[in-house]
């Protein structure tokens, strides 16, 4: 098994370059949050193993975003949209914390609403300085005891330039705090980073066994940036637990095969005849004083709710105390209808009795879809490009011969950049050179070049996709057991939405000299429905044959009618006789037959001009009012 993960020596461009203008935060000073300090004394709990402390934070009765239990310490930092200060840590639950639409904090298990401490620039305290956020816990004694440790569960993504999370641990009751270790019998201080996943984390604290007046810290820093977070939960220091075998996360895909084909890429929309047998990696780790022994995992694989296979690792790992290893586990079950496939698994050993169930299922899911086949979130969390001629890429695998009609992106734009030309294209990958870098050839498939207007502009939370019609004859054709990259090539100041987060080197992109793999995935997608593409035959038979203003001179409820022979989308655009622009429309669709579109309204009597580019024709026409 594969305990150092296999990653492509490419340029990598860093979560943290996919952000928006950020706002550089002034450098306030920040005071201490006056809290009544209570020293939390040991409970044994079952099995003679002793529980210090337990915190899930669900107890905040107050509105969200709620103050943090009045037996905790938070320092206090300056909000400067009103220059008042504000608690650095609050509770939040997912939809609080992302109400301004720029921390998207996943749920931390299936169940919906779950609360949380969390230091968070988006949306309260709003605007503040974070570059010293800390979390303090009671005073602890952990007087007699042995093996002790620190559990928790944190959601740290480093979006838009977040900076790193530590624990620290005060022995002098909170007056000086050192950092220590996440590994054990290693000098790693900084918490691990994971922009899809809530990370369940055990430090070991033996170094402070039989000691009184602890209090341990969880410290963050925003590092100047805007719109990030950092969020804890589910927090127990204890005597370690002799056994117990932890589920980190699941991911669609084979991590044992050392090349990016063969179902490795981590899709979350796969058109229904691109599917191919389930397969799945489970990152597993040990979470108890004792050695993890033949260690397997146990999958299941349920299509709509409804269970279709369970299936197992075919080998075993021997799992050291706080180590974490991969398991591969492959079914033979291959979805065969359109909705939601979800996946759990589950660490199980014949060698122990697991002391704790609760952590022992992780669970990811991705949906069957009759055309679109996606890598991305769905849904617009980070915005990124380049001043020009840049290329935005995923790659996807093909499981069946299949003709494509269309690449689908999402973007945003300043408003000076509407009209920008955007283009899709089709490379075969063949894997990456000596350096790193993508050995592709171009397939000679690319889509009509698009001008971009106002309407197709996203914020963060949305989702407005556009539609780039192949130019060819029923589409472009991808060859079964290939790997292509399938781009979008803006020239202008237009930046391509992000959504998610790659473990492996998915998702490409080109600043105009050379190509670098990058963590974020780029919302570009294709789309196996061939009807949509705009092939040469098209071009020919595809014609206007009719375009007129009725009534005419117009009229409030005047419309354009249309005459065509064939469907399509076609570009129009008004204008007065001054050249001045009155309507204009990039995405017009076009039917076969007689298609009707309305006039603006309120324009000014005179003279028009109309102009519409259609599957390369251009037809013109006046009207006045």
């Amino acid at each position: 098994m594969k305990k150092i993960l296999f990653f492509l020596s490419a340029i990598v461009i860093g979560s943290s370059s996919f952000g928006q203008n950020k706002h550089i935060m002034k450098k306030e000073h920040m005071s201490p949050m006056m809290s009544q300090r209570q020293s939390f004394h040991p409970t044994t709990a079952s099995g003679n193993r002793v529980v210090v402390l337990q915190e899930n934070f669900e107890g905040a009765m107050d509105a969200l975003p709620a103050a943090i239990p009045n037996t905790w310490m938070t320092n206090m930092v300056t909000d400067n949209t009103d220059i008042t200060e504000t608690a650095a840590f609050k509770i939040f639950d997912a939809e609080t914390a992302n109400t301004g639409g720029y921390w998207p904090v996943p749920e931390i298990s299936m169940t919906n609403a779950n609360k949380f401490a969390a230091a968070n620039d988006d949306p309260e305290p709003c605007d503040c300085d974070l570059t010293t956020a800390w979390l303090e816990t009671p005073i602890l004694d952990f007087t007699g005891l042995s093996n002790m440790a620190l559990y928790f569960d944190i959601f740290h993504d480093q979006n838009f330039g977040g900076g790193d999370a530590e624990v620290a641990v005060s022995t002098d009751g909170g007056v000086t705090f050192s950092v220590v270790p996440v590994v054990l019998n290693d000098t790693t201080t900084t918490l691990s980073v994971d922009e899809q996943f809530w990370q369940s984390v055990i430090i070991p604290l033996f170094q402070f066994d039989n000691m009184s007046n602890i209090q341990i810290r969880f410290q963050w820093s925003d590092n100047g940036g805007w719109v990030s977070g950092f969020a804890v939960d589910n927090i127990v220091v204890q005597e370690m637990m002799a056994n117990d075998l932890v589920a980190n996360k699941v991911v669609f895909g084979n991590w044992d095969n050392p090349t990016v084909e063969g179902g490795l890429l981590d899709y979350k929309q796969i058109p229904l005849n691109q599917v191919s047998p389930i397969q799945v990696t489970a990152v597993i780790g040990n979470g108890g004083v004792n050695e993890a022994q033949a260690v397997n995992v146990l999958c299941s694989v349920t299509q709509n709710l409804v269970l279709a296979q369970s299936f197992g690792s075919a080998n075993s790992v021997i799992i050291p105390t706080l180590g974490k290893d991969t398991l591969v586990a492959i079914s033979t079950f291959t979805p065969n209808e359109l909705g939601d496939i979800m996946i759990t698994a589950t660490p199980i050993s014949d060698s122990l009795v697991d002391e704790n169930p609760a952590n022992n299922m992780a669970v990811n899911n991705m949906e069957i879809t009759e055309f679109v086949y996606g890598r991305d979130n769905g849904v617009c969390q980070l915005f990124y490009g380049n001043s020009t001629n840049y290329e935005f890429a995923n790659l996807y695998d093909i499981q069946a011969e299949d003709q494509f009609g269309a690449i689908e992106v999402a973007l945003r734009f300043a408003a000076g950049a509407e009209g920008s030309l955007i283009k899709g294209l089709i490379y075969e990958f063949q894997g990456v050179d000596a350096v790193g870098a993508p050995v592709l050839v171009d397939t000679g498939f690319e889509t009509i070049e698009y001008a971009v207007t106002t309407e197709d502009d996203n914020i963060a939370g949305e989702s407005k996709i556009i539609t780039l019609p192949i130019l060819a004859t029923g589409g472009a054709t991808l060859e079964a057991g290939k790997t292509y990259l399938v781009s979008v090539l803006s020239t202008a100041e237009t930046d391509i939405a992000v959504s998610g987060f790659n473990t492996w080197p998915g998702s490409w992109f080109h600043d105009g000299t050379s190509w670098g793999w990058t963590y974020g995935i780029p919302m570009v997608r294709l789309n196996s429905d061939e009807s949509l593409a705009v092939g040469v035959d098209e071009l020919t038979v595809a014609e206007v044959t009719q375009m007129q203003v009725v009534p005419n001179p117009a009229a409030d409820h005047s419309q354009i009618q249309i005459q065509t022979n064939a469907g399509g989308t076609a570009s129009l655009h008004i204008c007065n006789a001054l050249g001045q622009t009155v309507m204009i429309d990039n995405r017009l669709t076009i039917q076969k037959g007689l298609t009707l579109v309305s006039l603006p309204q309120g324009i000014s009597n005179g003279l028009y001009h109309i102009s519409m580019d259609f599957n390369g024709q251009q037809i013109t026409s006046t009207f006045v009012k």
